[in-house]
């Protein structure tokens, strides 16, 4: 009878889950990002996405949004992918990139006017647009193809004749990028185009590649608008460095680089001060580790007078910004799974400008000095998806997913503080289903986070809230290795990974199973990327889950590191060294050499067009536990890179087939 009853309860949250918090639901959210605050402080514009049933694409529009929150507008519409938005420095022009001509573009638009001009042309489009200070210039990154280094002479096709396509020879140490596949020779170069139109320059030389492991590359000019300021690394392949370049300023008219920083270390997020004087950057001297904390720096424009801000701050630094007087930087910096604006003075002196449990993203501030410096941002909570706030104040100027969220009334998520198996403290969080009774015993979901340097947070997570829905506990926590907690806990790991991360987890699921309203006998894990890995290592290591979604994993580190895109800055640093060197560390890590212990159904969920975790990784997972008898599926989803986001159709199938596997072995 009980059993019944709980298959019952689990069938009746299904239908309660109709359709707010179903997998098609993922149909009706939009996500915010990027605002950019014009430097009067007068208006925001920023970025909305949406899903598109019938094309089954993901779009992405302008908006305008008065800073007092009224007077809202669409400043481009239709269905493209717009994108960046910069204002110009007098705040009369917009920059920004769209694929309106069929492939991606900078365009500037008048906004008294609305009058709009493509400013560049051809395949590779831009990326990273940066106003010049005096407006005259736009910066921006393209890759620049180049002839391959083998190509041996081959016969001539004759006319009208069908051959195949030619073999693709590869030279370059990375070779392939999740998202793009095998890549043309060639290298991402700086280049600058007159704001009022004409023909783009090539700024950045033969011999220096923008290219890093970690971050995106950023642009920033010096205050007289002569040079280009951005990190690059200086070789043959910029690849092959994976410890980090320098800071250079690039001349405008071309000429040689000038190194401004001298170190071993990565610098991102470069921003030069509004007075000229001063270059504010995070980063950190490189030690070797899988993880170190991003620190505020700054140094005069020279690169003279190199000094710490946050040396006292055991956080990552990131979105640096200037205030408008040259005096202070803003900066967001991850605390315990929350996000908060912090601002350091040119002395070192720390002070946190917002607090509570929220998670702040693409803070802009208003550049002029009598806009007061009015912060715009985007806010995240447990029950908020995203929304246009100004800060300190935390006014909220606009919610594009209010009504659905209040529709779907997403469960509210408790915080949890245990200790682990050596007495470290882990953060976690509990979502609790519908009607929860504390009297009644619940299946469990496990949810591990990717990374693993990332984090789980107080920001809304809308697929873990659809399990909620569906009668399952859910348990998602911050383990050894996870940012937010200072460098010590994220680098614990190091060379370690995967290994006592998941007694982290464990002792969580212990905690819950303490309070009683767990049934620890219909338990689940899941995760991707590097849950994915986790999970996989999890089902080789223990079988107290009844089931386990493994999706986009890592499975086996030998052939990962030979096939993956990023796989030589894997093999030299998050182990040992090359698998040659060190086979049994590779040997020790790596799930697949632990399936004489798999016993637990697993589904595995992958992209066939996944270069971060290929799909052999995912194939290699499921042979074993095939061979193993083990029940188990694998799903492969066309067309898809890491993450599986290209399509929405994709998404609602990953979580429909994630949902009905976890209730193929929870609901009773």
């Amino acid at each position: 009878m009980r059993r019944l009853f709980g298959i019952l309860v689990l069938a009746a949250a299904a239908r309660a889950a109709q359709p707010c918090l179903a997998p098609e639901s993922v149909w009706e959210l939009r996500s915010i990002s990027d605002a950019q605050i014009q430097p009067s402080g007068k208006s925001i514009v920023f970025v909305q996405e949406w899903n598109d049933k019938m094309d089954d694409a993901a779009y992405s529009n302008l908006f305008e949004i008065a800073a007092d929150g009224k007077n809202l507008r669409p400043l481009t519409q239709g269905k493209y992918r717009d994108s960046s938005p910069r204002w110009s420095p007098d705040g009369t022009r917009l920059a920004y990139i769209s694929n309106r001509q069929g492939t991606s573009q900078l365009h500037v638009r008048t906004m008294a006017s609305g009058a709009d001009r493509v400013l560049t042309t051809g395949k590779n489009g831009p990326s990273a647009a940066a106003w010049s200070p005096d407006g005259k210039w736009i910066a921006f990154l393209r890759f620049t193809p180049s002839a391959s280094e083998w190509v041996p002479p081959v016969p001539t096709k004759p006319p009208g004749a069908r051959w195949a396509p030619e073999p693709v020879a590869v030279t370059a140490l990375r070779w392939t990028f999740d998202g793009t596949g095998v890549l043309p020779p060639g290298v991402n170069r700086i280049f600058a185009v007159p704001s009022s139109g004409g023909s783009a320059r090539q700024i950045t030389p033969d011999g220096f590649h923008h290219t890093s492991y970690l971050t995106e590359p950023e642009l920033t000019w010096s205050r007289d608008s002569l040079s280009i300021v951005a990190p690059a690394v200086e070789g043959k392949d910029g690849w092959a460095n994976y410890s980090g370049g320098e800071i250079f300023a690039f001349p405008l008219t071309g000429g040689t680089p000038r190194a401004l920083t001298h170190r071993n270390g990565h610098e991102v997020l470069v921003r030069v001060s509004p007075d000229g004087a001063r270059i504010a950057f995070a980063g950190y001297e490189w030690k070797g580790q899988t993880y170190h904390v991003s620190k505020l720096h700054v140094m005069d424009a020279d690169g003279s007078n190199l000094k710490v801000l946050t040396e006292s701050w055991d956080r990552d630094v990131a979105s640096p910004v200037w205030s408008p007087d040259s005096q202070r930087i803003f900066f967001l910096s991850d605390d315990q799974g929350s996000t908060n604006l912090h601002a350091a003075d040119l002395g070192g002196e720390r002070k946190q400008i917002t607090h509570g449990t929220r998670r702040l993203s693409s803070i802009s501030i208003a550049s002029s000095i009598t806009s007061s410096g009015q912060v715009a941002a985007i806010q995240s909570t447990s029950a908020e998806a995203g929304v246009l706030v100004t800060v300190p104040d935390g006014k909220r100027l606009y919610d594009p997913n209010a009504a659905f969220l209040k529709a779907c009334q997403p469960a509210p998520v408790e915080e949890l503080w245990y200790d682990s198996f050596d007495a470290m403290k882990i953060q976690g969080w509990i979502i609790k289903p519908p009607n929860f009774d504390p009297a009644r015993r619940y299946p469990l979901v496990v949810s591990i986070h990717g990374g693993p340097h990332g984090m789980y947070g107080v920001n809304y997570q809308h697929e873990l809230q659809i399990d909620a829905a569906r009668g399952f506990v859910v348990l998602y926590t911050n383990p050894r290795g996870s940012t937010g907690y200072g460098e010590r806990f994220g680098n614990v790991i190091q060379h370690k990974w995967p290994g006592d991360d998941i007694k982290d987890i464990l002792a969580g699921v212990d905690a819950l199973i303490r309070t009683g309203y767990v049934d620890e006998s219909r338990m689940a894990v899941t995760g991707g990327s590097g849950g994915g890995l986790m999970t996989a290592w999890m089902i080789g290591q223990t079988d107290r889950f009844r089931a386990a979604v493994s999706l986009y994993p890592v499975t086996n580190w030998f052939t990962h590191v030979g096939s993956a895109d990023n796989g030589f800055y894997i093999g030299s640093v998050y182990r040992k060294g090359m698998p040659w060197e060190f086979p049994q560390d590779y040997i020790e890590h790596s799930p697949l050499f632990y399936a004489k212990n798999f016993k637990t159904p697993t589904m595995i969920i992958t992209g066939e067009e996944d270069w971060r975790t290929p799909m052999a990784q995912s194939q290699e997972l499921f042979r074993a536990l095939k061979v193993r008898g083990v029940d188990t599926v694998l799903v492969r989803v066309p067309g898809e890179g890491h993450g599986i986001r290209k399509y929405p159709s994709h998404r609602v199938a990953t979580l429909v087939h994630t949902v009905a596997w976890l209730e193929r072995y929870l609901s009773h």
